[in-house]
């Protein structure tokens, strides 16, 4: 291991059973790390969604469902909108349906 990134101790001290699944801390080099501002790139990858969605009633009807349960699970949470704080740590998670086995 590397001293000038001690990934496995940052992971170690942030880990936490939670509801019977283990969640770790980003490993950071910089806890105060400023990310760069992709929301830009999201409500992008969220409008080809959007358009991908309407082409397809069955993948809408997939997807509506598996993201239904990844929520009741409590994997994902909804973010009410106007809860961001636009701060220098804010990144937006760029999202996709994806069809597994293909057509």
């Amino acid at each position: 291991m590397s001293r000038e990134d001690p990934f496995i101790e940052r992971v170690s001290q942030s880990a936490k059973l939670v509801n019977g699944h283990y969640n770790i801390g980003l490993p950071l080099r910089k806890e105060d790390a400023e990310f760069p501002n992709n929301r830009c790139m999201a409500e992008q990858r969220a409008l080809s969604l959007k358009r991908k969605l309407n082409k397809s009633p069955q993948f809408r009807e997939d997807y509506v469902k598996f993201m239904a349960d990844i929520l009741d699970k409590g994997y994902a949470i909804k973010v009410e909108k106007g809860s961001q704080d636009g701060s220098k740590n804010t990144w937006y998670i760029l999202h996709h349906g994806v069809v597994v086995g293909g057509i």
